[in-house]
């Protein structure tokens, strides 16, 4: 069937109709633009939140803390942790260089002691702090050269070496020497005033006599029988060399003897001791005195003493004072 010639063609209404719904799809999205929310501001938003491109991405725990209380408190730590490390740092540094200096002030206070030291130590052994006057006094029986060389003081030692204790110790090994007093004068004075022992009977030995004092030491040997002194006697008597004591009960008759008061004492002769330990006095004209046992020799003393000058003795009488206040005499 033919068409009508102002009818228009197929392909033209095809191509108006493609036409109108094209016309008509603008106007469906403008009328859902007008009703919706512009799209415009997103764009905006994503160029905000868009990030240079030389930075990092942000890691995962960063991208959690979204809240504005996080980022300031994160922020408030980052800005803070820094400056309290500062702080303990320093404080750190503060405490190591205050005992760097404690170590060197301790260290120079011993070097400055050990120095100061060394320095007196070589100023006081200058020849002018050395011994040049030497005084000894008290001895007679001990010669003043012995006694230089046994307390060391006969090469002019420095006077900062001289020792009051070592001096009495080594002068006391001298047989006659007792006590010693050391006295050190600066700056090259020492002073030793000697006490000797005083000897109080004699030993007859077979070596010879034995000069011997009231503690039992040996003072001196003797070819012949000292003048002055009471004769010890005892039992089994032995040999000491000079400078050593006696043992044993012949003891008891050295310490009679060498407290004898004067008034009687050079009338003493002999002093037996006997096995048990019983003391028996021998006087110059034949008066015997027991005295018993060494004890309570003051007033045995005494007692003798008013005997001698209230009685007249006779040769062969016998006086017991081994009882104190209780003195008997008895006839030959």
């Amino acid at each position: 069937m033919a068409e009508p010639l102002n009818a228009p063609s197929r392909a033209g209404a095809h191509a108006a109709t493609k036409g109108s719904k094209a016309k008509a799809t603008p106007r469906r999205k403008q009328a859902k633009s007008s009703t919706a929310k512009p799209k415009a501001e997103k764009p905006k938003k994503r160029a905000a939140k868009a990030k240079p491109e030389n930075k990092r991405p942000a890691s995962p725990r960063t991208r959690k803390r979204t809240s504005p209380t996080a980022s300031s408190t994160k922020d408030t730590k980052s800005a803070s942790t820094p400056a309290t490390h500062r702080k303990i740092a320093s404080r750190r540094s503060d405490v190591a260089q205050h005992r760097r200096r404690k170590r060197l002030l301790v260290a120079g206070g011993v070097a400055g002691v050990i120095l100061m030291g060394i320095t007196a130590w070589g100023v006081l052994h200058l020849s002018v702090f050395r011994l040049h006057h030497l005084t000894i006094s008290g001895n007679s029986h001990e010669s003043e050269a012995v006694i230089a060389n046994t307390a060391g003081l006969s090469g002019s030692p420095a006077l900062i070496d001289v020792s009051a204790g070592t001096i009495e110790h080594q002068l006391a090994q001298l047989p006659w020497v007792k006590t010693v007093s050391v006295s050190v004068q600066w700056p090259s004075t020492v002073k030793l005033r000697i006490t000797e022992r005083a000897p109080a009977a004699s030993v007859d030995t077979a070596s010879g006599w034995l000069v011997v004092d009231g503690t039992g030491r040996v003072l001196a040997r003797s070819r012949t029988q000292p003048s002055g002194l009471a004769v010890v006697q005892a039992p089994a008597t032995g040999s000491p060399a000079v400078g050593q004591w006696f043992a044993g009960g012949i003891r008891h008759g050295f310490l009679v003897a060498g407290t004898l008061p004067k008034a009687f004492k050079s009338q003493v002769a002999l002093v037996v001791v006997h096995p048990t330990g019983a003391v028996t006095l021998h006087l110059v004209r034949p008066v015997i005195i027991e005295m018993g046992q060494a004890t309570e020799l003051t007033q045995k003393y005494e007692d003798i003493a008013a005997v001698i000058a209230g009685a007249t003795l006779h040769a062969g009488d016998v006086l017991d004072v081994s009882v104190p206040q209780s003195s008997t005499i008895s006839g030959p």
